[in-house]
């Protein structure tokens, strides 16, 4: 993967920036401490796993809702566009927001590749390169201004920072245009990219990114944790889990092996029990079929025996509809014969009224003169009866005046009597008004003191429940002081409970001193090991001292004797440039002396084996010791639960004395009654109040009860007033009525009334004389045409009488047709009826048998389905202990594939530990790594250094352990990885770190073209910085982009190309020099 362009928009200290590394190999990324160096390495992981130092809500910057970073990259040949956003939602009511994040991945298509047409391959609209989502067309980035074509103007500068990502040529025109490789979901998008870089997040970090702190976390680690480090790097944790998944799958098929040789235990018993079913439902089922014959012969014989009831129920129904068509005959011949009667009647009538047809006609023409004359006395009549009208009209008139005084009259007589009589009354009532006044009196002063008495009733009212209420506070208090004294006792009684383990504690105590003071000895023991290893180590490196100035004092000797022997020819020393004497002697004694340091050497050998044998052994000392001390941390985590438990026992004694100091506080409270003391003043107090009001409620009911007595008294004087202003009223009107009744009388006796009235009736009796009206003859006249208007009727009924005859003579002969028919059928049904009931006499008998035989069969049936029911269910169990056996047969062919299987994932969890298949990769991983650190630290040293990777030793037992040790070669010899300064580990740390970087990605099938640099400067002379710098370029060609990052300008000034991070008011800015 390499990184062409980065963009980030509200990115932890980010706003909007963007920068463009498609033309840089190698760049410094620089800035102070906390500057944002690191973010922009978190960004990239973001993007590509939405992974960072926290959350991705966290990584939005303060103050935003939104965030996305879009990068840029190439890979394989192909160039590829990430994108992720976060959108945080605001929050409602006090509650947490949701945040929703969204994933684009994009590939960048050539423009002859089916996108000339603006579409991708799923149908979605294609976006040219150098497009963005979002972003503004020009910003400025640290006084860089950017244009609205996507390149930055830099000036002196001269490297772009652009603000949206962009991949255009330099003419303008487009690359291609990018086509959606975006999943359904974010989870499958990101598989996407993960399968596509062939690397997850974790490979990530572990090969192509040196993140702070962790370079030399696999260096710094014990020998004897080196392999788990790397293990974890390779990750080999996957082999770990195979192995627990393998040694859960055994564990779960010995189970299952377990649970089926448990079950197969029941196999003898299933057999007995099938075989013992087996004769059970036989014998049944023989019972079932003899059961079943008897039923089917029973159900026939009751079959017969019912269709012959059934046949002579049939006939009883016949009788009784035969018996009721009788009656209906009966009902009929009764109907027709009254039918024949009324005709016969009706027919004799209508004969006689056309007998007397002749009679009928004369008196008819009679009627009709009789009417003539009766029309003209109507009409005098009429004019008789207006006049006579009018005359009574006017004797009315005259009527009613006189019947008015008449009652005028009466009511004067009335009212004048009903005024005495009234008055007379009143006088009654009154006689005894001075007894009503002084009750009266009485009855207000009741009232008065009614009214008095109700003020102190609400007072005495209010009193009362003030009493109650502070009556019931009290009693609310003490009950509280109980409830609180049976906490405080429960509370004893667990304090208690947990003192009664003080013995335990004590005995938990020893055994912890003893063991603290046997850790204390292993303690001193590991310090004089340690001290004795560093002593040991010293006098090695003594011995190795003393050997070299020995072969250095050999190397000298040999020299010389070299030097002679060349100036043999001469007698000056070439040495001492003195004359010598001796050549041979001379020669002689260097070589003496050669030999007596090869003695030396070979004495300080043999000491530095046995230095070396016991270094061993105290090694092997130290690592033991070094175990026990581990016990350490579990002895500190059992001291502090042990303080903890002493501390809960002192705090429980502590509670206890204070628990048992509140009870018998609460027992004086409660026996002193030394509670709700406010509430019980203020008792006394309204107490007091009450006493004080002298109200009795006895006195103030009697009182009311008196009122009630005497309420009647208030209307009696209300009536009284009433009958007094009566009487005064009616002693003034009594003369007035009776000088009415004077002049009334007077009129009546006089008739001195109506003259008016009087005029016009003499007029009218005039006017009735000159009419002459007979009314006698009127009325006889009248009379006669009264006894002639029958004939009226007797012409209408002869008429009728003509038509109807006919018709009643028709029907008269067909009743007398249908008696005599139904007449005819009444004797044959009664025969019938007599046959048929001959006929049923047995039907009880047979109903009787019939019943007998139903309830014998009804409890064959029972019987037949009991049997029934038998058989099945013994069928059912046959069946399923069948089954059992069959399920039983397949649990034994189980439990064979279950042991082949178990032991198949026993091998397989062997092989997949650490002595299996991990320590074949970790054997095959040593060398690759060895190879490739030594290549890096050859440049980094001048070829001065170099390492081994030893994974074995031998123990002094002569077995080998499992180890891994970084063995360090240099210009004095080779040494351990710890011996080393922090400049030389560094060089170590880097190198190993590069190659297990490459070992990685190799192992993922990745392609490690970037490498990302975050520490390492800081413990590096200047010397050393340069050499580190030159061994990053020498490695250059090794990778397609590095990114280092530092923050020590010394370095940002040994590469070509520095990004400078600024943070200014809590946002950070990107300045590139070139």
């Amino acid at each position: 993967m390499i990184i062409k362009t980065l963009t980030l928009h509200n990115f932890m200290s980010y706003a909007d920036v963007s920068v463009d590394l498609s033309s840089v190999t190698v760049a410094c990324l620089s800035g102070q401490n906390g500057s944002g160096k690191s973010a922009l390495l978190d960004a990239i992981t973001w993007a590509l796993w939405e992974e960072g130092r926290s959350s991705s809500d966290e990584l939005i910057r303060l103050g935003e809702k939104e965030m996305w970073v879009d990068l840029v990259f190439e890979y394989e040949g192909r160039t590829y566009r990430v994108r992720r956003s976060r959108l945080k939602r605001a929050t409602k009511g006090g509650m947490r927001g949701t945040s929703r994040g969204l994933l684009d991945l994009q590939l960048l298509s050539p423009v002859s590749e089916r996108v000339k047409s603006g579409t991708t391959d799923d149908g979605r609209e294609s976006a040219p390169v150098g497009a963005l989502v979002r972003g503004s067309a020009e910003s400025t980035v640290s006084g860089v201004s950017l244009s609205g074509n996507g390149r930055g103007q830099t000036g002196a500068a001269g490297t772009a920072i652009t603000s949206h990502p962009s991949l255009e040529e330099s003419d303008g025109e487009h690359l291609g245009h990018w086509r959606s490789l975006t999943g359904p979901s974010m989870r499958v998008t990101q598989q996407s990219i993960c399968d596509l870089l062939r690397m997850d997040y974790d490979t990530f970090v572990n090969s192509a990114y040196l993140r702070q702190g962790r370079a030399d976390e696999f260096t710094t680690r014990p020998p004897s944790e080196r392999k788990h480090v790397l293990s974890e790097i390779l990750g080999l944790a996957y082999f770990d889990r195979l192995q627990e998944a393998c040694r859960l799958r055994a564990r779960d098929a010995k189970t299952r092996m377990d649970m089926i040789e448990s079950s197969l235990l029941t196999l003898p018993q299933l057999q007995s029990e099938r075989d013992q079913v087996s004769a059970e439902h036989e014998l049944r089922t023989n019972e079932f079929v003899s059961k079943d014959q008897q039923l089917k012969q029973l159900e026939t014989n009751v079959g017969v025996l019912s269709e012959s009831v059934q046949q002579l129920k049939l006939m009883r129904q016949k009788i009784e509809h035969d018996s009721a068509q009788l009656k209906e005959l009966n009902s009929d011949v009764a109907n027709l014969t009254v039918q024949k009667l009324e005709l016969e009647r009706r027919s004799k009538e209508l004969t006689e009224l056309v007998e007397r047809s002749s009679e009928i006609k004369q008196k008819s023409e009679e009627l009709d003169r009789l009417k003539t004359d009766i029309e003209i006395l109507d009409q005098k009549a009429l004019q008789a009866q207006g006049l006579i009208e009018e005359k009574l009209k006017v004797q009315s008139g005259l009527a009613s005046i006189r019947s008015r005084l008449e009652v005028e009259l009466d009511h004067l007589k009335a009212s004048s009597e009903s005024c005495r009589v009234r008055l007379d009354a009143l006088k009654y009532d009154t006689k005894d008004s001075d007894k009503i006044q002084e009750s009266y009196a009485e009855f207000k002063k009741l009232l008065q003191s009614e009214s008095e008495l109700a003020l102190k009733q609400d007072m005495f009212t209010r009193l009362t429940e003030r009493a109650a209420q502070l009556q019931s506070m009290i009693n609310e208090s003490k009950i509280k002081l109980e409830v609180e004294l049976g906490q405080k006792e429960l509370t004893l009684s667990e304090l208690d409970s947990v003192l009664a383990a003080e013995s335990l504690i004590a005995e938990q105590k020893q055994a912890l001193e003893a063991d603290v003071k046997e850790l204390e000895r292993v303690e001193s023991e590991f310090d004089l090991v340690e001290d004795k290893g560093l002593m040991l180590k010293s006098e090695l490196e003594s011995v190795d001292a003393r050997i070299d100035e020995i072969k250095r004092r050999q190397d000298e000797n040999r020299e010389k004797v070299r030097e002679l022997t060349e100036h043999s020819h001469e007698s000056i020393c070439p040495l001492c440039a003195a004359p010598i004497v001796d050549r041979s002697a001379v020669i002689s004694r260097y070589h003496t002396d050669n030999e007596a340091l090869d003695d030396d050497i070979l004495s300080q050998l043999k000491l530095r084996g046995e230095l070396e044998e016991e270094r061993n052994e105290l090694r092997l000392r130290y690592a033991r010791l070094k175990r026990e001390l581990g016990r350490r941390k579990e002895l500190d985590k059992r001291i502090g639960q042990f303080n903890e438990k002493e501390e809960t026992m002192a705090r429980a004694r502590d509670s206890r004395a204070r628990v048992i100091t509140d009870i018998l506080a609460l027992g004086r409270r409660l026996d002193e009654m030394d509670f709700a003391q406010i509430e019980r003043e203020s008792l006394i107090n309204v107490k007091t109040e009450i006493h004080k009001l002298e109200f009795d409620p006895a006195v103030y009911a009697s009182l009311q009860s008196q009122i009630r007595a005497k309420r009647h008294i208030e209307a009696r004087h209300i009536q009284l007033k009433r009958d007094q202003a009566e009487l005064q009223k009616l002693e003034v009107e009594l003369p007035l009525a009776l000088e009415k009744e004077s002049r009334c009388i007077e009129e009546l006796e006089s008739e001195s009334y109506g003259e008016e009235h009087r005029t016009e009736l003499k007029a009218l009796k005039e006017r009735i004389d000159f009419l002459n009206y007979d009314r006698d003859h009127h009325q006889m006249m009248k009379t006669e045409l009264i006894a002639l208007l029958p004939f009226i009727e007797q012409v209408r009924d002869l008429k009728k009488a003509l038509e109807d005859l006919p018709a009643i003579e028709e029907s008269l002969s067909k009743v007398r047709g249908m008696l005599e028919i139904k007449l005819a059928k009444i004797p044959e049904l009664e025969q019938e009826l007599k046959q048929l009931q001959d006929q049923t006499s047995e039907l009880n008998e047979k109903q009787f048998h019939l019943e007998q035989s139903q309830e014998q069969l009804d409890r064959l049936r029972e019987e037949h389905r009991a049997l029934a029911r038998e058989v099945a269910i013994l069928e059912s169990r046959k069946l399923q202990v069948e089954k059992e056996l069959e399920a039983l047969a397949e649990k034994k062919k189980e439990l064979v594939q279950l042991t082949d299987e178990r032991e198949d994932h026993l091998f397989l969890a062997e092989s997949f530990g650490k002595k299996g298949i991990q320590a074949v990769i970790i054997e095959n991983a040593v060398p690759e790594i060895e190879t490739e650190a030594n290549r890096i630290l050859a440049r980094l040293s001048d070829n001065k250094m170099h390492i081994g990777l030893v994974t074995q030793q031998k123990t002094k037992s002569g077995t080998l352990s499992e180890t891994l040790d970084i063995l360090i070669g240099d210009e004095i010899g080779t040494r351990n990885y710890e011996l080393y300064s922090g400049g030389e580990a560094f060089k170590v740390n880097f190198a190993i770190r590069i190659a297990l970087s490459r070992l990685l990605a190799r192992r993922a099938g990745a392609r490690l073209e970037t490498l990302v640099i975050d520490e390492g400067f800081g413990s590096q002379d200047d010397l050393s910085r340069e050499r580190l710098v030159s061994s990053i370029k020498s490695i250059q060609s090794d990778f397609r982009k590095i990114l280092v990052i530092t923050h020590i300008a010394d370095v940002r000034e040994m590469f070509p190309v520095q990004i400078y991070v600024q943070k200014e008011s809590g946002v950070s800015r990107l300045q590139v020099i070139s």
